[in-house]
C-alpha cells in the first residue's frame, strides 16, 4: 500500500509534491494549509509540477462558522477536503459541530453543546462559553485550562491541562510541574490542587487580561504607575486611580534614589480596601520606564514598599500571589509576601493569557 495523502491539524501532505513547503503569503497556492493568528486553515491547497490548485478555502465567523463565497469552490477531483478547520480542529461532517477533545464546540450559538462538569467554580461565566466570550483574542486548544511551566533553558511551554472549563491559565514549579508531566504523558488530566501557592500560579485571562494590557499602555505613555484588582466572581477588573510621577530622593544615609509609587485600591480619590480581603481574587501593578537623575526605573523586581503591600493584604485575609510588571525590562515576576516566585517575559505572560500554545 502507498500513502498518497495525510491529513492532520498541521496541514496536508500529499505524496504528489517531493516535499513539504509553508506558506509565505495569504493565497499562495503550496501545500500546506495558510493559518492565521488563531490557527484556523483559511486554504488547502496541492501543487501539480510549477502551478497549484486550490484544494479548499475556509472563510469563518468569530465562533468558527463557515462562510459561503460562490468565488471559492473546492476541487472534487482529488480527496482533500480537510476535516481540520477552525483553530485546527476537526469538524464533524454529522453535526457540524467543532471537537475540542474534552467538549464539542457549535459554531453557530458559539458555545459549547455541554455544560463544564465543574461549572460551580466559574459562576460568574455562562458553563457553555467558549473562551470567556472572547473568540477573536483568545484561542482554546481543547476545552480545558491549560498549565505551562519553565522548561530548562526557561523557556514557557504548555505541558498539560487540568480537564476543566478553559477560563483559568496555570504556570507551575517544582513537585507540581513534574506531575503534571508525569499524568499528561499517560494522556490524562492533572486533577491535583491547583490553589494560588508557591508552586502553583494563576494567569489572568479574558476581560481581566484586558484590562491589564490597558494598565501597562497606559503606564507607557504617562510613565507612572498603574495598578488594579479584580474579585472573586468578577470577570473585569477594577483600575486604581494613577500614580504621580517619578521623583528622586535621599535616604538617611545621604544616598540618592528615584521612585515611582502608587496607593493600593485609590478609585477615584476614594480608599477602597477591604478589611477583609479573601474576597480579593487578584491584584497587580506595573513599574514605569522612567529616568530620574540618571537612574532607570522600570524593572519588575518588587521592592520593599511592593512586599509590604501583599503581606498587608495577606494579614487581611488575601490567598493569592501578585505581580509586578515592568515596562522597561518586558519582565513580569510573580511574587508572595515572603519572595519572588517566577519571573517570565512579557510576551510569555500575554501568551499564557490567552491560553495559547
Amino acid at each position: 500500500m502507498i500513502i498518497s495523502l495525510i491529513i492532520s491539524t498541521f496541514g496536508l501532505y500529499t505524496t504528489m509534491t517531493s516535499t513539504i513547503v509553508t506558506h509565505t503569503t495569504t493565497y499562495n497556492l503550496l501545500d500546506l494549509p495558510q493559518q492565521e493568528t488563531v490557527g484556523s486553515t483559511i486554504v488547502i491547497d496541492r501543487k501539480y509540477g510549477a502551478d497549484g490548485t486550490v484544494m479548499q478555502v475556509n472563510h469563518y465567523y468569530p465562533y468558527g462558522g463557515l462562510m459561503t463565497d460562490p468565488r471559492h469552490t473546492i476541487a472534487s477531483s482529488v480527496a482533500s477536503d480537510s476535516r481540520y478547520r477552525f483553530t485546527g480542529k476537526e469538524l464533524s461532517e454529522e453535526s457540524g459541530e467543532y471537537d475540542f477533545g474534552a467538549r464539542y464546540l457549535d459554531p453557530i450559538p458559539g458555545r459549547f453543546t455541554t455544560i463544564d462538569s465543574l461549572a460551580e467554580k466559574y459562576y460568574s461565566l455562562s458553563p457553555y462559553a467558549y473562551c470567556a466570550g472572547n473568540p477573536i483574542n483568545y484561542i482554546d486548544q481543547n476545552g480545558m485550562d491549560p498549565i505551562y511551566a519553565k522548561n530548562f533553558w526557561g523557556k514557557i511551554i504548555l505541558i498539560g491541562d487540568d480537564g476543566q472549563n478553559g477560563s483559568r491559565s496555570y504556570l507551575v514549579n517544582g513537585s507540581v510541574a513534574r506531575e503534571v508531566k508525569r499524568v499528561t504523558r499517560n494522556k490524562d488530566y492533572y486533577t491535583g490542587n491547583l490553589s494560588e501557592s508557591k508552586k502553583v500560579i494563576h494567569i489572568p485571562t479574558g476581560e481581566r487580561l484586558e484590562g491589564i494590557m490597558q494598565s501597562y499602555e497606559d503606564t507607557k505613555k504617562s510613565q507612572k504607575e498603574n495598578g488594579g484588582h479584580s474579585n472573586y466572581g468578577e470577570t473585569s477588573v477594577t483600575r486604581w486611580d494613577e500614580g504621580p510621577a517619578a521623583m528622586s530622593f535621599t535616604d538617611k544615609d545621604g544616598n540618592q534614589g528615584a521612585k515611582a509609587s502608587l496607593q493600593m485600591f485609590i478609585v477615584n480619590g476614594k480608599n477602597i480596601m477591604p478589611s477583609n480581603a479573601s474576597n480579593v481574587e487578584m491584584w497587580w501593578h506595573i513599574h514605569p520606564k522612567a529616568k530620574v537623575n540618571g537612574i532607570s526605573l522600570g524593572n519588575s523586581t518588587p521592592s520593599e514598599a511592593d512586599f509590604r503591600g501583599q503581606r498587608t493584604m495577606t494579614n487581611r485575609g488575601y490567598k493569592g500571589n501578585t505581580f509586578v510588571i515592568g515596562v522597561r525590562s518586558g519582565t513580569v515576576t510573580f511574587f508572595d509576601k515572603d519572595s519572588v516566585l517566577e519571573t517570565v517575559k512579557w510576551n510569555d505572560f500575554l501568551r499564557m493569557g490567552g491560553q495559547q500554545l
